[in-house]
Protein backbone atom coordinates (compact mmCIF):
# COMPACT_ATOMS: atom_id res chain seq x y z
CA UNK A 1 0.00 0.00 0.00
CA UNK A 2 1.07 3.55 -1.04
CA UNK A 3 1.77 5.75 2.48
CA UNK A 4 1.55 8.87 1.10
CA UNK A 5 2.86 11.56 3.03
CA UNK A 6 0.75 14.52 4.82
CA UNK A 7 2.14 17.03 2.99
CA UNK A 8 1.32 16.19 -0.04
CA UNK A 9 -2.14 17.53 -1.36
CA UNK A 10 -3.72 14.69 -3.14
CA UNK A 11 -1.91 11.46 -2.48
CA UNK A 12 -5.03 9.73 -4.70
CA UNK A 13 -2.62 10.96 -7.58
CA UNK A 14 0.56 10.13 -7.24
CA UNK A 15 -0.41 6.64 -5.46
CA UNK A 16 -2.27 6.10 -9.00
CA UNK A 17 0.48 7.57 -11.05
CA UNK A 18 2.72 5.26 -9.40
CA UNK A 19 0.52 2.41 -9.44
CA UNK A 20 -0.32 2.65 -13.28
CA UNK A 21 3.61 3.23 -13.80
CA UNK A 22 4.33 -0.28 -12.22
CA UNK A 23 1.61 -1.91 -14.26
CA UNK A 24 -0.47 -2.80 -10.88
CA UNK A 25 -4.40 -3.59 -11.76
CA UNK A 26 -5.30 -1.19 -8.21
CA UNK A 27 -3.55 0.42 -5.68
CA UNK A 28 -4.27 1.45 -2.08
CA UNK A 29 -3.16 4.70 -0.50
CA UNK A 30 -3.68 6.27 3.05
CA UNK A 31 -6.16 9.55 2.87
CA UNK A 32 -6.28 11.40 5.92
CA UNK A 33 -5.63 8.50 8.09
CA UNK A 34 -8.27 6.40 6.32
CA UNK A 35 -7.28 3.25 3.58
CA UNK A 36 -8.30 4.09 -0.48
CA UNK A 37 -8.27 1.36 -2.68
CA UNK A 38 -9.65 1.49 -6.06
CA UNK A 39 -8.20 0.10 -9.49
CA UNK A 40 -5.90 2.36 -11.38
CA UNK A 41 -7.05 5.27 -13.16
CA UNK A 42 -5.37 5.50 -16.46
CA UNK A 43 -6.63 8.82 -17.46
CA UNK A 44 -5.64 10.38 -14.00
CA UNK A 45 -1.75 9.04 -14.16
CA UNK A 46 -1.67 10.55 -18.08
CA UNK A 47 -3.15 14.16 -16.52
CA UNK A 48 -0.15 14.05 -13.75
CA UNK A 49 2.28 12.51 -16.23
CA UNK A 50 1.68 15.92 -18.45
CA UNK A 51 1.50 18.12 -15.45
CA UNK A 52 5.04 17.11 -14.90
CA UNK A 53 5.75 17.75 -18.43
CA UNK A 54 4.15 20.88 -18.77
CA UNK A 55 6.50 22.13 -15.92
CA UNK A 56 9.47 20.53 -16.81
CA UNK A 57 9.41 22.52 -19.78
CA UNK A 58 9.48 25.83 -18.13
CA UNK A 59 12.52 27.45 -17.59
CA UNK A 60 14.04 27.90 -14.43
CA UNK A 61 13.16 31.14 -13.58
CA UNK A 62 9.53 30.15 -13.96
CA UNK A 63 9.70 27.23 -12.11
CA UNK A 64 10.94 28.68 -9.50
CA UNK A 65 8.52 31.29 -9.63
CA UNK A 66 5.63 28.24 -9.61
CA UNK A 67 7.57 26.39 -6.93
CA UNK A 68 7.90 29.33 -4.50
CA UNK A 69 3.72 30.11 -5.20
CA UNK A 70 3.08 26.40 -4.09
CA UNK A 71 5.03 26.53 -1.33
CA UNK A 72 3.88 25.20 2.14
CA UNK A 73 0.77 23.87 -0.18
CA UNK A 74 2.33 20.23 -0.43
CA UNK A 75 1.84 20.86 -4.17
CA UNK A 76 4.94 20.73 -5.35
CA UNK A 77 5.26 16.77 -5.85
CA UNK A 78 2.66 17.02 -8.41
CA UNK A 79 5.39 18.93 -10.31
CA UNK A 80 8.26 17.61 -9.83
CA UNK A 81 8.48 13.58 -9.71
CA UNK A 82 10.53 12.50 -7.14
CA UNK A 83 14.17 11.53 -7.32
CA UNK A 84 15.62 8.61 -6.06
CA UNK A 85 18.20 8.38 -3.50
Amino acid sequence: MQDSPRSASNPYALANHQAHGAGAQSFACRIDGQIWEQQVFGYQAKCLTVLRAAFAELDDADQRRVLSALEGTGCTVMCVAPTDG
